[in-house]
């Protein structure tokens, strides 16, 4: 591997690196909000239309996933909570692809894979109106 293929991988790192940190530290900064009794992001598609979207829950999810009740949160989103370890594999060989090679396009397996992904919700979505 040449020295200038080396400086790449380490400059997409850091920029990996700093972009979920900065995620990170929004999400526990809103986790911590909603823990001092802020209000949270109302869903505005349940708000324009009284149905809930595949999304509707992933809050109280991700905070019972904090506080490792898995109970509580596969039922505050049961749909998403039973992809979310494919759609975590999926995003780091993502950012390990990007990483490793750049902008190097996926694999035909994964983009069906994401296909896949967005047909559950798409049906998560419908059913969990009926």
């Amino acid at each position: 591997m040449q020295s200038s293929d080396k400086n790449d991988i380490r400059k997409r790192s850091r920029q990996l690196i700093a972009m979920s940190c900065l995620v990170v530290i929004c999400g526990i900064l809103y986790a911590i909000y909603l823990q001092l009794g802020g209000p949270g992001l109302p869903c505005f598609f349940h708000a324009l239309t009284g149905l809930y979207c595949p999304g509707c829950g992933i809050t109280h999810m991700c905070l019972y996933l904090i506080s490792l009740d898995l109970n509580s949160a596969f039922h505050s989103n049961p749909g998403l909570f039973v992809i979310l370890p494919l759609i975590l594999v999926l995003t780091l060989r993502e950012a390990y692809r990007y990483i490793r090679y750049g902008n190097r396009p996926e694999s035909r397996i994964d983009r069906i894979l994401w296909i896949i992904l967005i047909i559950w919700l798409v049906l998560w979505g419908i059913l969990r109106n009926l």
